[in-house]
């Protein structure tokens, strides 16, 4: 056994201390309502049986699990009084590997078992979590329609509010163009004034284009404004002339187009402060319309996100009814197959108990030494000699 101690240094130690344990997988046991196989009784049929249940612990490693089946017919199927100590060992190694198949099973059987007693409560669970998807779906379904009429709401508010500001724009704007064509003259009889009238009749303009252009700019602006016919003829002849040329006559005119100019000036000037509170009631209303328009797109945009939140809501909800529905449908398959894996496991138990695990016994126990017959059996055999012994004396 040197070699088997050089490759395996660790196998005097106990075996749980080296591997954790975790539930096996059962032997292959025969199929459900089958007669059970009759166990073989020669030692090589025996150490098969172990060796199968032993080749059947997945949770130990493979190399393991062939170490022992390959050690098995000089360990297991030695006489108990001749294995060395080695020997020994292996034989306590298999018997924990066979022993953890069987506690697998055991678990398999009760964890069965657990589930079949919580079967009632495992089908009203999902009978509830049913009713309560419905209850769900109907809810984001009213949901749903809520949404959709507030978005449809919103979206018809935020197209009135957009009528009510082109309309107050549209009253802006014609109440403003009077107001405008006053502020368009009011600047140009200023300009005149300042820059025509006003230097020619101070005689600050002496550069002949200059005179020209300030004697034109005058006249459009008297027929603009609808001077006195004569005023406006008699006007080229004034402004032409220096200040000192002047006589009472061109100062008579000068006079009076002074006056006409001051006379429109003021007349814009009192339209403008006349619709001045009209035109700022107006900016108001466009304002207050602008604002209210804001609001109702913001809105309608809140409205839209809450209409596709309840669409996704109800979407999901709709995907948890379908798959709530699934795991009550599946209760009685899931609850069949079980039991179905219940009767395996126990049926597999059994057959592990009378197979391997019985003859692994027998194996581990087996003696150089044949058993003594059992006194009891002794008996029915001295007493069926006693019949023919008087038969023959007979």
């Amino acid at each position: 056994f040197r070699s088997l101690k050089f490759v395996f240094p660790a196998l005097t130690s106990p075996l749980r201390s080296t591997f954790t344990m975790a539930p096996m997988k059962r032997p292959a046991a025969a199929s459900a309502g089958a007669e059970p196989k009759k166990r073989g009784t020669g030692l090589s049929k025996k150490l098969a049986s172990v060796s199968k249940v032993v080749k059947s612990a997945d949770s130990y490693p493979k190399s393991v699990l062939a170490m022992l089946t390959e050690q098995m017919d000089c360990s297991l199927g030695v006489c108990k009084e001749e294995r060395h100590a080695f020997q020994a060992r292996i034989v306590e190694m298999i018997q924990e590997v066979v022993a953890s198949v069987e506690a697998g099973l055991k678990a398999s059987i009760e964890a069965a078992e657990q589930k079949v007693a919580e079967a009632d409560g495992i089908k009203v669970s999902r009978e509830a979590a049913v009713e309560a998807a419905a209850g769900a779906v109907t809810a984001k379904t009213e949901a749903l329609s809520a949404a959709q009429a507030a978005a449809s709401a919103a979206t018809a508010e935020q197209k009135e509010a957009n009528k009510a500001l082109s309309h107050a724009k549209n009253e802006q704007k014609t109440g403003n163009a009077a107001l405008e064509v006053a502020e368009a003259k009011k600047n140009k009889l200023q300009d005149a004034i300042a820059n025509s009238f006003g230097p020619l009749q101070n005689g600050e303009l002496t550069e002949p284009a200059k005179v020209k252009e300030a004697v034109a700019a005058i006249g459009k602006i008297a027929k603009e404004f609808a001077f006195d016919a004569a005023m406006v003829t008699s006007l080229p002849s004034a402004l032409n002339k220096a200040k000192a040329d002047m006589g009472p006559f061109d100062i008579l005119v000068l006079g009076q187009v002074d006056a006409e100019l001051k006379k429109n000036l003021a007349a814009q000037e009192e339209i403008l402060a006349q619709g001045e509170p009209a035109k700022v009631e107006r900016e108001e209303k466009v304002k207050a319309a602008e604002a209210a328009l804001a609001a109702k797109v913001a809105a309608d945009e809140a409205a839209a996100e809450a209409l596709k939140k309840a669409q996704e809501e109800l979407k999901a909800a709709e995907v948890d009814q379908k798959a709530k529905n699934k795991e009550l449908k599946s209760f009685g398959p899931e609850m069949k197959q079980v039991k179905a894996e219940l009767d395996e496991a126990k049926e597999a138990l059994e057959e592990l108990k009378a197979g391997g695990i019985a003859d692994l016994q027998e194996l581990a126990e087996r003696s150089i030494h044949p058993p003594e017959a059992p006194a009891e059996e002794a008996a029915p055999a001295e007493e069926a000699a006693a019949p023919a012994a008087e038969a023959a004396a007979a």
